[in-house]
């Protein structure tokens, strides 16, 4: 059986799609690959492979730290991948120094680096760090064809596209109780999600108030970790008909989801939505911005409702759906059927499985320009 180690800078909890597709990916691969996971940040994780926290605290300034940082990563890395047959490298946005010192590895012992971005396509995607990671890996992983044409510009190196995919559940199995936990006694509106800046969670409280002229008792609930940002903002509203919840457990996200009558996450940056995909599970119409690559994924006005940034659209979006139950009822059966046909988890193990097995099998360069990579560290 070959092996793959696996990089991954924060693993454990299921607090975002990058981390929830890594989990997917581990349950259906270690069937068929042995599986070594390296993290720098553990949190409580379901899974009984093997994990390796690096607990590094390295004082240094400036760039010197970087390259201590580096050399360490490495040199931890390393002693772990003996025997390995391929590396791949999972990011989403934090030290991408971790990522470099698994390529450096996998250079060093010959073997295959396998890069997955999880991309905004903005411009923090485009810095010097993961320029050279597009580079130089031999494998990179996007999840769309707008995230495919995004990468292409920063590498000839052969991009895959492999859509996320979800475990299909059976609706009839998930318990309700989430609107009498919380006193809700009318319409939900629910937003799943990390509340950064990003992801437009004060786009949505402030459509509230154009939403309650026609319905009064229609419910806005937020679901997912708090920044200290918006745990202020939300600590001002005083509107028991907004109601922000923390990190909640599978089983109560899943139970919102069912109870919830319409999913609405208003983000500009996404590399892909899958929570989207978990509302469809529950035949719910989905509200989300107009940009690639949700509208690559969700068809406007057949699956979901695509929409400018614009609180008053969203606004009368909302209303508009709660008008109309064949309409509601259309948009969240249309997208079921979607995340059965072409999202479900099966499909994507299936591509994940065929490209490790083919990469397994190839011989890969080890030729890396190290000065190229200490000027990016050293120079701006």
């Amino acid at each position: 059986m070959k092996s793959i180690i696996l990089t991954i800078y924060r693993f454990g909890k299921d607090y975002g799609g990058a981390e929830r597709d890594t989990f997917y990916f581990l349950n259906c691969m270690k069937k068929f690959f042995n599986i070594k996971i390296i993290t720098k940040k553990m949190l409580n994780s379901p899974f009984l492979e093997k994990i390796y926290k690096l607990d590094l605290k390295i004082k240094g300034i400036g760039r010197i730290k970087w390259m201590i940082n580096l050399f360490n990563d490495y040199i931890k890395i390393k002693k772990e991948s003996k025997k390995m047959d391929i590396f791949y490298g999972v990011y989403f946005g934090f030290d991408p120094l971790f990522t470099i010192a698994t390529l450096l590895v996998a250079k060093r012992f010959k073997k295959p680096f396998i890069f997955n971005p999880y991309t905004h396509l903005t411009s923090f995607w485009e810095n010097k760090f993961l320029k050279f990671l597009y580079k130089n890996s031999d494998i990179i992983i996007a999840r769309t064809e707008s995230e495919k044409k995004w990468l292409s510009r920063f590498t000839s190196k052969e991009i895959k596209v492999i859509p996320l995919g979800i475990e299909i559940l059976d609706e009839k199995n998930v318990k309700v109780g989430f609107k009498e936990k919380y006193e809700i006694k009318g319409k939900m509106i629910l937003f799943i999600g990390r509340k950064s800046e990003y992801k437009n969670y004060k786009l949505l409280v402030e459509s509230a108030n154009l939403v309650w002229e026609e319905f009064p008792s229609t419910y806005f609930v937020f679901i997912g970790e708090d920044t200290a940002i918006s745990s202020d903002y939300f600590k001002k509203i005083k509107d028991e008909r907004i109601i922000n919840i923390g990190f909640v457990n599978e089983e109560e996200k899943y139970s919102a989801l069912k109870e919830c009558d319409i999913f609405c996450l208003p983000s500009e940056q996404e590399s892909f939505g899958i929570v989207y995909l978990e509302a469809w599970l529950f035949k719910k119409p989905v509200i989300a911005l107009n940009i690639p690559p949700i509208n690559e994924i969700i068809k406007n006005g057949e699956d979901g409702i695509l929409i400018n940034k614009d609180k008053y659209e969203l606004g009368n979006t909302i209303k508009k759906i709660l008008k109309d139950e064949q309409m509601m009822r259309m948009l969240g059966e249309n997208g079921y059927i979607k995340v059965k046909k072409f999202f479900n988890i099966e499909e994507k193990s299936k591509k994940d499985y065929l490209l490790f097995k083919e990469i397994s099998n190839k011989k890969f360069s080890n030729k890396l320009k190290i000065g190229e990579l200490f000027k990016i560290i050293l120079w701006k």
